[in-house]
């Protein structure tokens, strides 16, 4: 967390810096934070199918799922 919290302090502006902190919360259960990243994410990108995703992993943390299961998270890498 202390590098994603360098990360965004640097560049702030920077959607893809938010876009890798948002799993960083979510994986440490800060998902109030992780769903105001990808909110801010959705704000800053063009990328239709990457906003649907991200929708869809907001939709599943507020219904208190987890949505980032081993292939996925393997694939993100």
């Amino acid at each position: 967390m202390f590098a994603c919290e360098k990360a965004v302090a640097l560049s702030p502006k920077d959607g893809n810096i938010f876009d890798s902190r948002r799993l960083a919360r979510a994986l440490t259960g800060d998902i109030e934070g992780a769903i105001a990243d990808f909110q801010f994410y959705l704000e800053w990108t063009d990328d239709e199918e990457k906003k649907a995703q991200r929708q869809e992993w907001i939709k599943a943390l507020q219904a208190g799922e987890k949505p980032f299961t081993e292939e996925l998270l393997e694939s993100l890498r």
